[in-house]
């Protein structure tokens, strides 16, 4: 009979849905999962996503299921988890291959995650920012496009590659789509709507063809309005060689780290 191990525990705190976790380290089973997942994206994605869940220990009342996760999980709440995770297993010292960026000189400096860990916590009730819906309108000469923007979670990221993962969608295009919900054209003669996309094929049809105005509106609503809270981890460091000695500001990415410390 196998023993009940007492697992390392963290806490971690959602920057956007502020929904409040306990994830344990990660074990053999969880690193076997990442290692399977093929070089389709979304398929590294997911396997992030059940090993977080695998990994969950206590959670909130209302994530009943792992589907309920998906729906009130943001991606930026996924780096936080990851981030948890790897100090709960012990992972908080780091060995970085660095390059000077303006000497090119290389070099492998030690991180402390803890030390360059910052996060900028939503600053309403848990749950409040999954819901909150912006109404953003465009003016054209004729019309006005009207969106309706959601910070995007990851139950619309795993609809996003359902729809749209055969296919290589411009960054720009993929971001809006992540966070549109609903996307509306309005004839200013008759004050009605003459165009209204609720699905993402049709959102994605109606979007593609507009003036290039409405992809910078939309862009800057999406930055003021969700960009502001997540987690980042950047550090400093300075340059080795000694006619330089500059310093160094990089930010590391959690998905790499946590790839690292399996391989």
């Amino acid at each position: 009979m196998l023993p009940n191990f007492s697992y390392p525990v963290y806490t971690v705190v959602c920057p956007q849905s502020k929904y409040t976790y306990d994830v344990r380290c990660l074990v053999v089973g969880d690193e076997d999962r990442l290692l399977q997942s093929s070089t389709f994206a979304y398929s590294v994605l997911d396997n992030i996503n059940k090993v977080i869940w695998s990994c969950i220990v206590n959670k909130p009342d209302n994530i009943t299921d792992f589907n309920a996760f998906l729906a009130n999980t943001t991606q930026k709440d996924r780096d936080a988890f990851v981030y948890s995770i790897l100090q709960a297993s012990d992972e908080d010292k780091q060995v970085i291959d660095v390059t000077c960026a303006y000497c090119g000189t290389k070099q492998t400096v030690e991180v402390s995650l803890e030390s360059c860990f910052n996060a900028n916590i939503y600053p309403g009730e848990p749950g409040e920012m999954i819901n909150n819906v912006v109404d953003v309108n465009v003016e054209l000469k004729n019309h006005i496009v009207n969106a309706k923007l959601k910070v995007p979670t990851l139950a619309k990221e795993k609809e996003i590659f359902y729809h749209f993962g055969q296919r290589n969608l411009p960054l720009h295009v993929l971001t809006l789509l992540l966070h549109i919900s609903e996307l509306n054209i309005i004839d200013k003669k008759i004050d009605k709507p003459v165009q209204e996309a609720k699905i993402l094929p049709d959102i994605e049809a109606t979007l593609v063809p507009l003036p290039h105005k409405v992809r910078r509106k939309l862009t800057k609503a999406i930055s003021d309005n969700f960009a502001q809270y997540g987690m980042n981890l950047q550090y400093k460091f300075f340059c080795s060689k000694p006619d330089c000695g500059k310093e160094n500001i990089h930010e590391l990415d959690v998905t790499d780290l946590l790839f690292r410390t399996i391989i």
